[in-house]
């Protein structure tokens, strides 16, 4: 027979007596479990978030509900790390939206619902961004016939003088801050 006369179940028998299995013993809160996942990325609230539209926006056409999507312009960096690069994609909602007419110009409110980080889609708490044309002012101060009237905003945006909307291009880059401290996937 070739066994070992001290170990009848693979341990030896004075290692046994009065220990428990790792898997008999009481869950003890102040260590890590070694199934546990490792933490996640936390992204702190208050931090930037830079997106660009996948497609354009505007209050004329717009409507409280829609939704749109739109990708980070600028990596989200933690402890030197990027935890979402450039590009990941943005998910969003208009909250509110009027089109412009000649009496009072149009406004949109954009919120973010959501980014995808390691193919899961993670809900967003973030500040909304509000847009409405400063009172109108005229490029030029000569007079133009109406139809070539345009003004310019603070942002910088032209907007025809007879019917001032908001328009956003893909090209316009939007801003948002965490509201919520954000923890990711890796």
């Amino acid at each position: 027979m070739g066994g070992c006369s001290g170990q009848g179940n693979g341990i030896p028998q004075d290692s046994a007596a009065g220990s428990e299995l790792p898997f008999d013993a009481s869950p003890n809160p102040s260590r890590l479990p070694a199934t546990a996942d490792f933490p996640a990325f936390l992204v702190p609230v208050g931090t930037p978030l830079v997106i660009s539209l996948q497609a354009p926006l505007s209050s004329t056409n717009a409507r409280q509900g829609d939704v749109f999507q739109a990708v980070l312009d600028e990596p989200i960096m933690n402890s030197g790390r990027v935890v979402l690069p450039r590009g990941a994609l943005v998910n969003g909602k208009v909250l509110a939206a009027k089109s412009g007419d000649t009496r009072e110009p149009g406004y949109l409110r954009l919120g973010l619902t959501s980014i995808v980080s390691n193919r899961q889609t993670v809900p967003l708490h973030a500040s909304s961004f509000f847009a409405k044309p400063k009172p109108l002012r005229t490029q030029a101060q000569q007079p133009q016939s109406p139809a070539r009237l345009q003004t310019v905003n603070d942002a910088g945006d032209t907007l025809n003088a007879r019917q001032p909307d908001v328009e956003f291009s893909t090209a316009r880059r939007l801003t948002f801050r965490l509201l919520k401290s954000l923890s990711l996937p890796h």
